[in-house]
């Protein structure tokens, strides 16, 4: 409940600058004047990630577009198998850890096509892809002999895509949009991965064993798009 009151408070925020921009077009610095700026809704309310993309006009119904994404979770529960009450067990082994990090970039252009005069339009268009990003997995399991296995991973991933969608122009300057994309990624991952042992008997210290790095390459073809749902304004 407190990320959904979250999400609202930053929902309401958008809604009251978006309300506020649009009746100060006098005030609009130079260098964003025509340009739009949208907050992907979609992923803001029913996911954990934040996107945003800026596009800036180079000829009538035709733009540059650069988009921004950010998505992130920590995640850590205690481990049902694992009896907490054992005396000097060391808490790592008591719990299960997740968490990830991860930021992209995508560059492309993006043409419109009238449907309805101006208020919808159909857009599309192609797209470059980036991403870097980190994960950290811990999962232990205590009963003679207590283990622990630690596994962290650096991706890189680098893609083209295309999208679609259509748009809605509600106002002059206020507009949702509504849009999927197909695309083709090749990712490497470089992932370490460690072993831990403790004796609950003896109450010997942890031993650790290490997994050399190995690297993984990939081309994948991602299924299940979800539509992204975009918040515009336009200065």
């Amino acid at each position: 409940m407190k990320n959904k009151y979250i999400k609202l408070m930053i929902v309401l925020c958008v809604c009251l600058t978006t309300a506020h921009n649009s009746n100060v077009n006098a005030q609009t610095p130079e260098n964003l004047k025509g340009k739009e700026v949208g907050l992907n809704f979609r992923n803001l309310w029913f996911g954990s990630s934040a996107e945003v993309i800026i596009r800036k006009p180079k000829a009538e119904n035709s733009f540059k577009r650069r988009t921004f994404s950010f998505n992130g979770y920590f995640r850590e529960s205690n481990n049902e198998l694992t009896p907490l009450q054992i005396d000097g067990l060391p808490e790592a082994y008591k719990s299960d850890l997740s968490n990830l990090v991860n930021i992209g970039v995508a560059l492309g252009t993006e043409k419109r096509i009238n449907l309805i005069d101006e208020s919808v339009y159909f857009y599309h268009g192609p797209t470059a892809l980036f991403s870097a990003g980190m994960t950290q997995r811990r999962s232990s399991f205590a009963g003679t002999s207590a283990t622990k296995r630690h596994s962290s991973s650096v991706n890189l991933g680098l893609g083209v895509g295309y999208f679609g969608g259509i748009g809605i122009k509600l106002t002059d300057r206020f507009s949702v949009q509504i849009d999927n994309m197909l695309s083709i990624w090749s990712n490497a991952n470089l992932i370490n991965e460690t072993e831990a042992t403790y004796n609950t008997d003896q109450r010997t210290e942890e031993v650790v064993t290490e997994i050399k790095d190995r690297l993984n390459m990939a081309v994948t073809i991602p299924t299940g798009n979800v539509s992204r749902i975009w918040v515009v304004l336009k200065f």
